[in-house]
């Protein structure tokens, strides 16, 4: 207690012989959103866009603390109070994840650790009134045919390469984070949580766990479940993998071509197997949910993101 003030956030606990730095904080129950770069600017992808931030309550209390580290697609539509009604991704009916509205209901029951999200901005400059074309080029692991109109595909590793080579350095050089593989993480939706499952087969150096929301695992004639199914789990794979889908994605009134790809349960039943011959074990390295009302929208992943977020981060020791 301070002044007879209780601290904030849920209780700590600590096993039989553990050792644990305790930072209580007082002052605040909710974090700050803010931008960490209004014009971000990658050489790799030459181009420029904004990245926003989450962080949670204590941070500006505690200035001792580090914190993980959670890499988000879709910046636009992450934090509802920051979600501005000209953006196109919103206008588009995706809706908010309220991110910030669950970060702060996770931190104060003490179900999750305190953590930074950093989001990243699709751009939105080539094309203002179609976001999802950039969307689609950049959150595409590989090229596919049946997307050509969509003007260009399969730069996914080149964004990848922008959130390990430039933008990560920048937020472990600005930020306090902690910044070792098992303290980053990623969490998206849709093509974003199609190329978080691609980076935890390939970059599971890096992000020690990644989510994965209303896979996209159709793209490509399911390139991420062919891929997968060539490797094992290891060193350079993600410790864990969370990946769900909606019952019924389909958008009412969407785009009739984006909905025939939809993801869908089988999609996600083969994706699972694949992950589990690779060596992951279900309800331990490996979460597969299944919403019976899960739609392709924000407050489907709002809904969802708690357990999410629990799996990514444990609960608050």
């Amino acid at each position: 207690m301070r002044d007879r003030m209780p601290a904030k956030g849920g209780p700590y606990r600590v096993r039989p012989g553990q050792t644990l730095d305790v930072y209580p904080w007082f002052e605040r129950d909710t974090g700050t959103i803010a931008r960490f770069d209004a014009r971000f600017a990658s050489r790799i992808l030459n181009n420029t866009r904004g990245i926003r931030m989450y962080v949670p309550p204590s941070y500006r209390e505690n200035t001792l603390k580090r914190y993980p580290v959670i890499y988000m697609h879709d910046g636009q539509i992450l934090f509802d109070a920051d979600m501005a009604i000209e953006d196109g991704l919103a206008k588009n009916g995706y809706g908010s994840w309220k991110l910030e509205n669950v970060m702060d209901t996770e931190i104060a029951a003490g179900r999750i650790p305190e953590a930074i999200v950093i989001g990243i901005d699709i751009v939105l400059e080539l094309h203002p009134s179609d976001p999802t074309r950039q969307r689609t080029r950049e959150l595409t692991p590989t090229p596919d045919d049946a997307f050509v109109g969509f003007g260009g595909t399969g730069q996914g590793t080149q964004y990848l390469r922008m959130i390990l080579e430039e933008l990560r350095p920048a937020v472990n050089a600005r930020l306090r984070t902690r910044d070792d593989r098992e303290h980053t993480f990623l969490l998206g939706s849709s093509l974003g949580g199609l190329m978080n499952v691609w980076a935890g087969l390939y970059h599971g150096d890096t992000f020690g766990a990644i989510a994965s929301l209303s896979t996209a695992s159709y793209w490509d004639k399911e390139v991420v479940v062919a891929r997968a199914q060539t490797l094992t789990m290891g060193s350079t794979t993600a410790s864990r993998i969370y990946i769900d889908v909606g019952q019924d994605e389909r958008e009412s009134g969407g785009d009739p071509k984006l909905n025939e790809s939809m993801p869908t349960a089988a999609q996600q039943e083969r994706l699972e197997a694949a992950l589990v011959r690779m060596g992951y074990v279900e309800d331990r390295t490996l979460m597969a949910v299944v919403d019976p009302a899960g739609k392709h929208h924000g407050a489907s992943w709002n809904k969802r993101a708690p357990v999410a977020l629990s799996f990514l981060l444990g609960r608050e020791l």
